[in-house]
């Protein structure tokens, strides 16, 4: 046998007494310092007259001060308020400045030209990030780049089939007007954009833009084809 097993049977047999549960636990969750505050319990007519105290002191303080009150102390003050005269001369300043418009309409327009399936606002990153690429090229204002190039890119007429009621047709020499100069030219640049070889579009219209800036673009031969054809056939203008 083990030696531990010989201690274990020397070891003195010690009696246990019985410790009930419910008194173990109460001496562990007993407060020290039992709670001394007893809860203060009104009685139905305390709460009534509280209340009717409470009602009382609202409408003192309404008829005190009335809702319509506050809004016709501003209209007074409104209506005798004068600027001073440091007002008066900011506002001498500003009186011929013009008020600047939200949107460019010449963005406006390229915009909605890009724009397919009513996808606007992925038109307008495109736009931007073509832009950003012309000024990192040009090192200039991207917005009047591209106006430029709108402005010498559109044509200034366009030849129109005309019935005679006979056989022959008269091709007569029309003038367009400026948004329609612009449409016409905004189509060339895009169309100059979809035939370059780069992955993206942004990069494409951003490339695109820049050749047109330095006269390069393919639209400009379109422009001369329009114009030759008008001048030839300017003995069909009927002048008014």
């Amino acid at each position: 046998m083990s030696l531990f097993f010989k201690s274990v049977r020397l070891l003195p047999l010690v009696r246990v007494t019985q410790v009930p549960a419910r008194a173990v636990f109460a001496a562990r969750f007993q407060s020290i310092q039992p709670l001394k505050a007893e809860a203060k319990v009104e009685t139905l007519e305390q709460e009534y007259d509280r209340w009717i105290a409470d009602v009382k002191a609202a409408r003192e303080i309404v008829q005190a001060n009335p809702p319509g009150l506050m809004e016709n102390e501003r209209l007074e003050e409104a209506v005798g308020w004068k600027p001073s005269e440091a007002q008066l001369e900011e506002f001498e300043k500003v009186r011929e400045l013009p008020i600047p418009a939200r949107d460019d309409p010449v963005i406006t327009h390229v915009t909605n030209m890009i724009m397919k399936n009513g996808k606007k606002a992925l038109a307008e990153k495109i736009l931007s990030r073509a832009l950003y690429m012309v000024y990192l090229k040009l090192r200039k204002d991207p917005v009047e780049v591209l106006k430029k190039c709108i402005e010498d890119l559109a044509p200034l007429m366009v030849v129109k089939s005309f019935k005679t009621g006979f056989a022959k047709k008269l091709n007569v020499p029309v003038p367009l007007k400026k948004r329609q100069r612009q449409r016409l030219a905004i189509s060339w640049i895009l169309e100059g954009a979809v035939k370059r070889n780069s992955h993206e579009y942004a990069v494409k219209l951003g490339e695109e833009i820049v050749a047109v800036s330095q006269g390069r673009g393919s639209g400009y031969d379109k422009r001369t084809l329009i114009h030759k054809s008008s001048i030839s056939h300017r003995s069909y203008i009927k002048l008014r």
